[in-house]
């Protein structure tokens, strides 16, 4: 695994939830719903192997100062980051930081640059 001072990370895509894209349905898609920074992990695997087998136990830890500095670099205020395996979806497919103090309704995707 790489370590974080070596590695940066950006905001890749930025989505505001809206109720007319036919979304919804669950309360992670809802627009009045709090704000998920996902997290895209490729950067700190070393291999694909690595990334099959820490599907769901990611090294959040290391990622959230990246997320956050990323977050802040790009004007985005928030008070907090709790890692959630279920942010995204309740069977744990899309985990993700949840946003404690930002805007309600935004998803956004944070991407390591090695």
């Amino acid at each position: 695994m790489t370590t974080t001072t070596e590695i940066t990370a950006t905001i890749t895509s930025a989505r505001q939830r809206k109720w007319t894209d036919g979304r919804g349905r669950r309360g992670s898609d809802r627009p009045d719903g709090r704000s998920i920074a996902h997290f895209d992990f490729s950067a700190l695997d070393a291999d694909v192997w690595e990334q099959i087998i820490n599907r769901r136990n990611r090294p959040h830890n290391a990622a959230r100062p990246l997320v956050e500095r990323a977050l802040r670099d790009a004007g985005i205020e928030f008070t907090g980051l709790r890692w959630s395996q279920r942010a995204g979806c309740s069977c744990g497919c899309s985990p993700g930081f949840l946003m404690d103090g930002a805007a309600l309704g935004w998803d956004y995707t944070v991407a390591a640059l090695g």
